[in-house]
């Protein structure tokens, strides 16, 4: 009985270490309500001087408080553009009742991975222009109330 708790004790204490975090892609469908399109469209107007219909949204809930964060990506730009071009996502989130701008990447595709920092989900932006497999992990800095870049990681 002891050897097989020191065995399980011991693969555990090996294996768990090595498990890897899965990454969600983003949906963008647009799928929102039309107040939350109505006040997206304000921010967009006036803090991107842009209109919300060059955007495709995509709905995810970075932080588990049962609200979502809108990430916004210009419809002319697909995801599987050239390498030598990358798409800006703009991530926006509500802070008392308002919309804000959370943090604005540019890359060929972002997804968001299953490991967290300080509550908040990372994010992976894939941003080489060799490969689609090397990212850059962003974790959320709550002294800078942003994300912030991690490292490179898969090349």
């Amino acid at each position: 009985m002891r050897r097989t708790v020191a065995t399980l004790l011991l693969f555990f204490g090996m294996v768990l270490p090595l498990c890897s975090y899965a990454a969600t892609p983003l949906v963008f469908d647009n799928r929102i309500t039309g107040a939350t399109k109505l006040n997206l469209s304000h921010f967009t107007r006036a803090h991107l001087q842009s209109d919300i219909e060059k955007y495709d949204i995509a709905r995810i809930d970075l932080n588990d408080d049962y609200y979502d964060e809108y990430i916004l990506k210009q419809k002319n730009c697909v995801l599987d553009v050239p390498p030598e071009q990358f798409c800006t996502f703009i991530i926006i989130g509500e802070k008392e009742e308002k919309l804000v701008q959370i943090s604005v990447f540019n890359a060929k595709k972002i997804q968001i991975s299953g490991k967290k920092h300080a509550g908040i989900y990372d994010i992976l932006a894939f941003q080489s222009k060799k490969n689609d497999y090397e990212y850059e992990r962003y974790i959320w800095s709550p002294d800078d109330k942003t994300y912030i870049r991690e490292g490179t990681f898969g090349g």
